[in-house]
């Protein structure tokens, strides 16, 4: 009876680890996760580094476990000849992904909302969503063939690198502490929007990172306090002798009478006195916040009703960004106080 009970536990016991266990289809991924190499895997986080390097594999059993990577917020696998990322998804707590220079054509983001650093330079992707991952601070996805990249949400991101890539359309007008950009090599780009509220770091390298490599580039929209280094750059030839390019502050920040998105209503828009809110979904809106250009949290709203209305009078005007929970989503939007 005895060892029928023993054996009853530790089929149990079995059946939990096996359920906890990640599926890694990649081996080689999978063998470096097993890797016990100081300076890979890192918890806790302190100026962008871990706090201390671990052994994932605690248990020692040649598997990986949910609960063995939970803690871990730095991991560093550049180089690899890693293909499939599939398990990266359960690493929830990473603040730093290193993964450049190997050769992974698709990869999952979604759970992994705590990003403050993503590196996914020189790989083989051409998509990418960045949808969710609002900690993102520096982003690198150059020498890709991503032809891609919406930013709206990134209130947080200051750097981003996406040089050497087949993109067309950069907008950087929903990222309000983005400072520095380097976007050059993308022979289809043809639009560049840096108009967010903050002067970008500009030097002669800058300038470079902008326009060189860029041949149809014909409209940058900037901050009124960058047109004349732009300009400067421009009479440079730093954009490949392209005489037609326009650079201007006129495009605007959600002007509209209202904003019509995912069913939720802003207006007026502009806006003087009031800005009502009204949400057409059958969802609700759990929390609204209200952010400066820079990035300051201006007001917190729980509302109690399908239309919120809020006194913006004192705001001094110009934009503000509008970030609205609804269900898990976090859905943003740009107002203007006249």
């Amino acid at each position: 009876m005895k060892n029928k009970l023993i054996l009853f536990l530790s089929l149990i016991t079995v059946s939990i680890i096996s359920a906890q266990t990640i599926y890694i289809p990649d081996s080689i991924f999978k063998n470096r996760l097993l890797t016990n190499s100081t300076g890979n895997f890192g918890t806790g986080w302190y100026n962008n580094e871990p706090t201390s390097y671990v052994n994932i594999d605690t248990n020692n059993d040649g598997e990986i476990q949910q609960s063995e990577v939970a803690n871990i917020t730095y991991l560093n696998l550049p180089t690899a000849n890693i293909s499939n990322i599939t398990g990266i998804e359960y690493f929830v707590s990473l603040k730093r992904l290193e993964l450049w220079s190997n050769p992974i054509s698709s990869i999952n983001l979604q759970t992994l909302t705590q990003l403050e650093i993503l590196n996914l330079g020189n790989c083989q992707l051409t998509s990418l969503a960045l949808t969710g991952l609002t900690n993102l601070k520096s982003f690198a996805c150059h020498l890709n063939q991503i032809s891609n990249l919406n930013f709206s949400g990134l209130l947080n991101l200051i750097e981003i690198s996406c040089y050497s890539n087949l993109l067309t359309t950069l907008d950087f007008m929903s990222n309000p502490l983005l400072t520095r950009v380097g976007c050059f090599n993308n022979p289809n780009l043809t639009t560049l929007k840096i108009k967010n509220g903050v002067v970008q770091e500009f030097s002669n390298a800058y300038g470079y990172c902008l326009f060189r490599g860029n041949p149809n580039l014909n409209y940058i929209c900037a901050d009124a306090a960058e047109i004349p280094v732009l300009q400067a750059f421009h009479a440079a030839n730093c954009i490949d002798n392209n005489a037609s390019c326009v650079i201007d502050s006129a495009c605007v920040l959600g002007v509209e009478d209202f904003v019509k998105e995912n069913d939720i209503l802003l207006y007026p828009n502009p806006s003087t006195n009031i800005l009502n809110i009204e949400n057409l979904s059958t969802e609700t809106i759990s929390n609204i916040e209200i952010y400066s250009v820079n990035g300051s949290l201006i007001s917190q709203i729980k509302p109690s009703q399908n239309i919120e209305s809020i006194n913006v009078s004192n705001y001094q005007k110009g934009v503000y960004f509008v970030k609205i929970i609804v269900s898990t989503q976090v859905k943003n939007y740009k107002f203007v106080k006249n």
